[in-house]
């Protein structure tokens, strides 16, 4: 399964596993990333409706991970993403034709996206700090 990310790479994942690893009597998703650059994605899915990655916030429940370095990874991740999906809209936009249209709505939901997945992990890692101020 390949994940494609804006410019034409591949996010390959290999090894998919489907469990129900919350009990909520819906199959989730585990991907193994198959290199060093890309994080395993672990995908929720939420009511049979949707499935969100909670990769670095499972991170949270194992012990000795270092869920500091799991963030800062996936917002590397996520603002080369954003960067390239934007440098793309740009692009399309500039010699738009009417059958563009659809490019550029998928891009500007991946771009909302990708935004709403990096002030989450700001948000997690300020949640973090907050903890560590909490057991000095």
């Amino acid at each position: 399964m390949g994940l494609p990310e804006a410019g034409g790479d591949s996010y390959e994942l290999r090894g998919l596993s489907w469990g129900d690893y919350d009990g909520d009597g819906f199959l989730d998703l585990l991907g193994g990333a198959t290199d060093t650059k890309h994080v395993t994605k672990v995908f929720h899915n939420v009511g049979g409706k949707k499935f969100v990655d909670v990769a670095a916030s499972l991170g949270l429940t194992i012990p000795g991970t270092d869920v500091g370095a799991i963030i800062q990874a996936q917002r590397t991740v996520s603002i080369r993403a954003l960067q390239d999906y934007t440098k793309s809209r740009r692009d399309t936009a500039a010699l738009q034709r009417p059958a563009d249209t659809a490019r550029l709505l998928v891009l500007d939901s991946l771009i909302f996206q990708t935004e709403a997945e990096v002030r989450w992990l700001d948000l997690c890692e300020a949640r973090l700090v907050q903890l560590s101020n909490l057991r000095a």
